[in-house]
């Protein structure tokens, strides 16, 4: 049976390992009666009043305490004592070490001690460095305000895009229904004029002087070139109006239809033209084979003194197959690579190389109907290579070609 004195060893060693235990915790710990005398405080509560253990036993808090750098004040009295035996939240309040920097948080937690007697009652205090804990938290409702200051900003530019492109999308299309409206009007009466200064060369030709003959000419020549710009624009303007569904299109069977419509211009050229196997895709098939006439047209009006070659490829790259027109022509500045593709544009005039300078501007505008790009590769004397893409959502037709 344990004597008396066994019972007290064993409560000694106890209490000595529970306060060794709450003397290496960091929170601050401190027990006071009812009247704010503080009869034990652990050693972090030592940091915290700047004072040795000894010092501060025996002491009143309210003297300890708010820690004089730092200003805490906790106003402890029998009034404040009652209502902390009255309290039944006992939630933990912060304070903000406003003097001093760095700047301090501290949660400050208070609990009343029951007792039967008055006398023997008493409330801890908990004080807890919470400073990392609020500076976390700060930086995370800071990230929450950027982000949503950035949503805000995404909402209002994407709002705008959304405008932005509804209005390009109208504007586009009022233009191309003025295109074509005015290409369209423009035919009749110009046609009028046309024949009847056709009817004046034919009719009077030789028998006025040579300015007059040369005046017809120039008229004759100035019609029928306004009726070619006309007609080209009117052809561009009806590229998004008048289209037709995708279907599968057989790239290698269409560009042997191609070929056979050019069969004249490619014998009088003399070119030499190769084709290697072409796949099957999905596409406009009337828009694809204006696309492959148009590249070929170009390649065979800029040629050089050489004998013409043209090769004709197609290269599956991911999702996309890539065709090519690759030509030993005339070749071109690479500075102007970009422009070509612009309306109207023209590198030369119209005695050196006629045409109306539309026919790239409309590959361009079937090659982004079809969601690819398009583009060219050259240097003076060196050839052209026009490239453009297609996506390919059909599976390719793996057959040999041999074109003419």
């Amino acid at each position: 049976m344990t004597n008396h004195k066994e019972l007290v060893t064993q409560l000694r060693a106890t209490l000595g390992k529970l306060e060794m235990a709450l003397g290496v915790i960091n929170d601050a710990i401190v027990w006071t009666d009812h009247a704010g005398v503080i009869q034990w405080c652990n050693k972090a509560f030592d940091i915290i009043a700047g004072a040795p253990h000894i010092q501060i036993l025996g002491k009143n808090i309210e003297r300890i305490l708010p820690l004089y750098k730092n200003k805490i004040k906790i106003p402890i009295n029998k009034n404040f004592f009652e209502s902390i035996l009255r309290d039944p939240s006992r939630v933990p309040r912060e304070y903000r070490l406003k003097k001093g920097r760095p700047i301090r948080w501290l949660e400050v937690s208070i609990r009343s001690i029951p007792a039967k007697k008055e006398n023997n009652a008493g409330i801890v205090i908990v004080i807890r460095d919470i400073t990392e804990r609020k500076q976390k938290e700060a930086r995370m409702e800071q990230q929450r305000r950027t982000l949503a200051y950035q949503a805000d900003v995404l909402k209002k530019i994407r709002n705008e895009l959304i405008k932005s492109s509804a209005d390009l999308k109208r504007s586009n299309k009022d233009l191309e229904q003025f295109a074509y409206a005015a290409s369209h009007d423009l035919q009749e009466p110009l046609r009028v004029i046309a024949s009847y200064i056709q009817l004046l060369n034919k009719r009077y030709r030789n028998r006025l002087d040579k300015d007059a003959d040369e005046f017809i000419a120039y008229a004759v020549d100035g019609a029928t070139r306004l009726q070619t710009l006309i007609r080209d624009l009117l052809d561009y303007s009806r590229l998004n109006t008048q289209t037709k569904p995708l279907e599968s299109v057989n790239c290698q069977a269409l560009m042997k239809k191609v070929l056979d419509n050019l069969k004249t211009t490619i014998e009088e050229s003399g070119a030499n033209i190769t084709c290697g196997a072409l796949p099957v895709i999905t596409a406009d098939q009337t828009q694809m084979a204006r696309l492959f006439q148009n590249l070929l047209i170009n390649a065979i009006k800029y040629r050089s003194r050489e004998p013409l070659k043209i090769a004709i490829s197609a290269q599956k790259i991911a999702k996309l197959w890539k065709f090519s027109i690759k030509d030993n022509g005339i070749g071109m500045d690479p500075k102007h690579l970009k422009r070509i593709f612009g309306v109207f544009v023209r590198l030369h005039t119209i005695n050196e190389y006629p045409g109306t300078g539309i026919g790239l501007a409309i590959c361009k505008k079937i090659i982004a109907r079809h969601g690819g790009r398009i583009w060219a590769e050259s240097a003076p004397g060196q050839g052209s290579s026009f490239h453009c893409t297609i996506p390919a959502i059909l599976t390719p037709r793996r057959a040999s070609s041999s074109l003419p």
